[in-house]
Formats: C-alpha cells, sequence, structure tokens
C-alpha cells in the first residue's frame, strides 16, 4: 500500500467488533454429569450465558459492538441430547429456546450435529431465531441450512458493518454421518467451497469474512482439515475454529507452525477456539479500518478465552427452560438394566486393557455375530475393537469410567457408549489389523529406558484414538520408533500372517478413518448393524454368565529391564493399584489440575 494511502488508513476513524463464540458445547446446557449423576461445576451453556451477559455489558460500555456465534456440535453428546432428539422441536425445545434466549447471531454446524439425523437438524433450524450456516454442505433434505449469511451490524456511530458469515466441516463428516446424511446432502470440499464463496459473500456486501471453521489447527499443509490451511486463503478476516475440544490461545500450540499461540494468530489470520462442553467463552475483539478501495481490513485483534469457573452464576432463564427435561432424563438414567459382581473402571486404559472397554467388546461382538450369521462371512474369526474413549487428557481428571459392583444403571450405559455411532463389521488382513495396531500405539511417548520420570503418553493424541483389538495378542513397545511398536502379534497363539483374514467388528467413524486410521473401502464393509449399542450392552449385561475379559489380556508392554514412565488419572484409581500390580505402580503426586501422578514399571 502506497504512503499516502497507509495514512489515510491510519488517519480515518477505526471501528471496533467484538466476536463472542462458542464451540463444541455438546448439549451441555447445565453443568451436570448425567453419567455419574452428579453436578459439574465450570461446564456448561448456563454458565457461559453469564459470561456472555458480562462481555456485552462491557463492549456496550465501551461503545463496542458484537455478535455472537456458535461453532458447531451442539446437539450430541449427553444423555440429554438424546432425549431431545426425540420429542418435538418447537419455541420450547430446550435447546431452542436456551439460543434463542441468549440472542445468537448464527449457529454453524459440526460433525456431530448430524447424528440425529437431517430430519431433526433442519427442525431445529427452522425454530431457531438465527441462521444455522454450513457452506460447504447442500442437498435437498437440508433446506433450513444455509450457505452463509450476512448480518448487518450496527455500529455506535450508526453505520452498518455487514458481516459475512460461513461455516465448514470437515469433509469426511460425508463419511461418518453417511447413515444419517442419506444419499441426497453431499459435503464439498473446504478449500474450493470457500474460494467460491467468499467473493461471492463480497459481491453480497460483506465487509469483513468471518470462518466458523469446525476444525482443529492442524498442519498449514492440510488445507480440507487445517484451520490454519484455512488462514491461507484469501479473503478470510477471522477465524472460529473447534472440533478438537482443546484451546486457543493457550500453550497446546506452542511451536506449532503456523500459529502464534500467545495472541491467537493462525497465519496472519485472528483465530480462537474455545474448549469444549461450555468450558470457556471465546473473546475477540477486532480493530477495523475502511480501505481505499471501500471496504475494510483488521488492523489489529485481542483473542482471549474467559473460562466457565466453578463459582461462575450460572443463567436462571436457561436453568428454568432446561430443569424439567433434566428432571425427567435423570429418572430415566436412574433405572436399572443389569448387575455386575465387581466394580469396572477406565482409570488404566492406556496401560492395560480395561474392563469397561472388554464390556463394550463382548457386547459388539456378539450383536454382530447375530448380523454375520447366515451370511458368506460367518466363517471369518471375529475380532473387535475398542477405544480408550474416557481416559482423562483432555477431558480432565473427572474423564473416566467407573461402574460398582452392584446395579447397573442406565446412567452407567451412557458413559460406556457416549456418542450414536453405527457398528460395522469390516474385512481386515493380517497387514492391516497390524498397520491398526500400529496406528493405535502413536500415543506413548518415544521412551528411552534410562530416563526417569518420562511422560508415558504423548498428550497431541487424545486417548480416544487408541483402540484395543479383542481377539489378537501382542505387545507394546514405547521405546521403538512409530511403525515398529508392535511385536508378537498373534490370533490363537500362533503368529499372524499378513495374508490371514478377519471380520473386525468397529465402528462408522473408525472405519471411515476416524481418527487418521487408514479408512475401510465400502466393499470391505460386511455387515451394519441397526441396533445402537447402548442396547447390546444393556443385553451382554443380563446374561448370567459375563465373560468381560479373556484370562489372558489382548494386550501388554513388551519387557524393557525396569523402564519407568508417568501417567496421569483419576483419583479413584487409588483404589484400584492391584488391577496393575504388574507394572509396579507408584502414587508420586497429585497436579494442580486434580489428575492423581502414577509412575510404572515396564
Amino acid at each position: 500500500m502506497p504512503l499516502s494511502m497507509l495514512t489515510d488508513v491510519l488517519t480515518t476513524p477505526h471501528i471496533s467488533l467484538r466476536l463472542l463464540a462458542t464451540t463444541d458445547i455438546h448439549a451441555h446446557l447445565l453443568p451436570h454429569d448425567y453419567v455419574k449423576d452428579c453436578p459439574a461445576p465450570g461446564i456448561g451453556l448456563a454458565g457461559i450465558a453469564t459470561l456472555i451477559d458480562i462481555a456485552r455489558a462491557e463492549a456496550a460500555r465501551e461503545g463496542i459492538s458484537t455478535l455472537l456465534l456458535d461453532n458447531g456440535d451442539l446437539l450430541q453428546g449427553t444423555p440429554l441430547a438424546d432425549y431431545l432428539a426425540q420429542v418435538p422441536v418447537n419455541a420450547d425445545h430446550p435447546i431452542v429456546a436456551s439460543l434463542n434466549h441468549l440472542d445468537y447471531d448464527a449457529v454453524g454446524l459440526g460433525n456431530h450435529d448430524f447424528d440425529h439425523g437431517v430430519k431433526y437438524l433442519n427442525q431445529v433450524a427452522d425454530a431457531l431465531k438465527m441462521p444455522v450456516v454450513c457452506t460447504n454442505l447442500s442437498g435437498d433434505d437440508v433446506c433450513a441450512i444455509l450457505p452463509s449469511t450476512v448480518i448487518p451490524c450496527k455500529l455506535p456511530s450508526g453505520e452498518v458493518l455487514q458481516v459475512g458469515i460461513l461455516s465448514v466441516v470437515p469433509p469426511l463428516t460425508a463419511v461418518w454421518n453417511r447413515q444419517n446424511l442419506g444419499p441426497k446432502n453431499r459435503i464439498a470440499s473446504v478449500q474450493k467451497t470457500l474460494e467460491t464463496a467468499i467473493p461471492k459473500l463480497r459481491q453480497q456486501g460483506a465487509d469483513i469474512i468471518v470462518v466458523l471453521a469446525h476444525m482443529g489447527v492442524g498442519q498449514p499443509d492440510d488445507l480440507e482439515a487445517s484451520a490454519v490451511g484455512l488462514a491461507q486463503i484469501p479473503g478470510v478476516d477471522a477465524l472460529i475454529t473447534g472440533h478438537t475440544h482443546r484451546r486457543l490461545p493457550g500453550p497446546e500450540y506452542i511451536g506449532r507452525t503456523g500459529v502464534d499461540a500467545q495472541t491467537g494468530l493462525l497465519e496472519s489470520v485472528p483465530a480462537i477456539m474455545a474448549g469444549h462442553s461450555g468450558s470457556d467463552l471465546a473473546v475477540m475483539d477486532l480493530e477495523l479500518a475502511p480501505t481505499p478501495a471501500g471496504g475494510w481490513t483488521v488492523l489489529s485483534h485481542t483473542s482471549a478465552l474467559r473460562p466457565n469457573l466453578q463459582q461462575t452464576p450460572q443463567d436462571s432463564t436457561i436453568g428454568q427452560i432446561v430443569r424439567p427435561a433434566h428432571n425427567r432424563v435423570r429418572r430415566q438414567l436412574a433405572q436399572k438394566v443389569g448387575t455386575l459382581e465387581r466394580a469396572m473402571h477406565s482409570c488404566f486404559a492406556l496401560v492395560t486393557p480395561a474392563p469397561t472397554s472388554g464390556l463394550i467388546a463382548a457386547a459388539k461382538m456378539r450383536l454382530m455375530q447375530r448380523e454375520l450369521a447366515g451370511t458368506e462371512y460367518s466363517d471369518l474369526p471375529l475380532l473387535c475393537s475398542a477405544a480408550a474413549h474416557a481416559s482423562g487428557g483432555r477431558g480432565g481428571p473427572e474423564h473416566f469410567l467407573h461402574l460398582p459392583a452392584g446395579p447397573v444403571l442406565r446412567r452407567h450405559i451412557a458413559g460406556l457408549s457416549p456418542f450414536a455411532n453405527q457398528l460395522v463389521a469390516v474385512r481386515a488382513n493380517g497387514a492391516k489389523l497390524r498397520a491398526w495396531l500400529e496406528h493405535s500405539a502413536r500415543i506413548f511417548a518415544q521412551l528411552s529406558p534410562n530416563a526417569p520420570n518420562q511422560a508415558l503418553i504423548d498428550a497431541a493424541v487424545p486417548g480416544f484414538h487408541f483402540d484395543t483389538i479383542f481377539g489378537l495378542e501382542y505387545l507394546i513397545d514405547p521405546t521403538a520408533r512409530l511403525g515398529h511398536r508392535i511385536r508378537d502379534l498373534s490370533h490363537n497363539g500362533r503368529p499372524l500372517r499378513d495374508d490371514q483374514h478377519f471380520a473386525l467388528v468397529t465402528n462408522q467413524f473408525r472405519a471411515a478413518g476416524g481418527g487418521s486410521y487408514a479408512p475401510t473401502p465400502d466393499h470391505d464393509v460386511l455387515a451394519r448393524s441397526t441396533i445402537p449399542l447402548p442396547e447390546a450392552l444393556i443385553a451382554r449385561l443380563m446374561d448370567r454368565d459375563i465373560k468381560i475379559l479373556p484370562e489372558q489380556p489382548p494386550w501388554q508392554f513388551a519387557p524393557l529391564g525396569g523402564a519407568q514412565a508417568v501417567f496421569y488419572t483419576s483419583h479413584l484409581a487409588t483404589e484400584h493399584l492391584d488391577d496393575i500390580a504388574h507394572l509396579s505402580p507408584q502414587v508420586i503426586g497429585h497436579t494442580d489440575t486434580g489428575f492423581v501422578e502414577l509412575r510404572v514399571t515396564l
């Protein structure tokens, strides 16, 4: 820009715009843990509502206009969400009424918003007072979802700033949610969609472009599933990110290429990500100046997260809106569905096969045996993958499962099966299974045989990316380099050959490549189940003879001559240290965030 033009811009009065954003609420409307049936301070839309009111009031005093946006994964993720997907959708529907009460300006979609089907999604979108946007979604069945919107934002000066809103989901959503999207709906390339949509939105009068990108920060070379890749597309003025349940600005992204983790920049684009479950409110202030061509440009920004603290007051109106459905769901979840003779938990799911994973695998295998019975695949040996989906990590020190001995309630089943995900059986040979397990073993940090107090788990890898394959036996060596960590892989006591064939029970998400696993082609999908996993779990628990884990666990760590490592687990773990006596566990402390720090010997 010539110096004279730059001088004009700098001397012209600037304006400020405050963007408030939520993401990955997962239907946590109230601060309640439905699996444990106890309060869960620090999460929930009711607390975020208070933070929204405060941020809006501050902006009003400072003469700053505000917009409130949501970046998806709002409709699914709790037993409350499952219940609300079955009741009539109208103005009194708790999700609809809560968002309308808070007066959101626009809502973007996430991949899990399709989990209850497009009919429900359309009904919610029709009942909301604000537009629901997904730019790379198209089809006859999603007519209530807009490709874009322009929001007129009145400034204190009386001028109107036209804010263009675009929203994108990862293209793999079409595969993850294939059974829910239906054949008439499509999810297109993110890059091509935005390169077309941004100029079109400018032509419609948008002064600035805000992209609700339901994807993690990722890597700069990935323009389809990473926000830092999207930041390179011309015309993006601000990015609201999500999907990975992380926080930006913040220490999690220090050192990442293309990311300023302190100020919240992806490449040169202001960006922010507000955790999950209503843990934080994203607040982004943009300072804008007019350009010589007549538009506006972002001169500077601040991005900050405002945490939903334990002491944050709850919005009373949202409490009144949600409470009747909340109480009904709690009563349903209190119903007894089975009995356990001994407690089960997931405190050690990353260091030994967990009983909770064994129960899930047993239920899945029993269900798929029936699906495959009488087919040409019924003679294939049956295996099952089960993820360590409740193993702390980003979910915090309470993110573990614990089923006490005695009555099993529906709320326990909800903890075992938090997401609506279709079960499938896929054809897998020995080579595919080995690759699957090698990918799973990426969760372990590269260990040194002699280093003290080294971290066992790579914190960059979510716990739910770690799969155990039941029906195989193998060792995991965390001192080996990636791709070479699985040893002594066998089936029924015999070394596994690359050309052996099996039927592997997994879910649609994993079969589609979820968790960065290699996707399974359609012709290798042998069967799909129409029975939900929770019902299969209940049926399994009603059996008198419940064999949860085989006598020999599927995997264990390779003997490493006494190498030691540290991992973080629940405070409940201290009551069950005998479960990992073979690892000589030692409690060495507690973290500031509430995890128990354990040292194990491999």
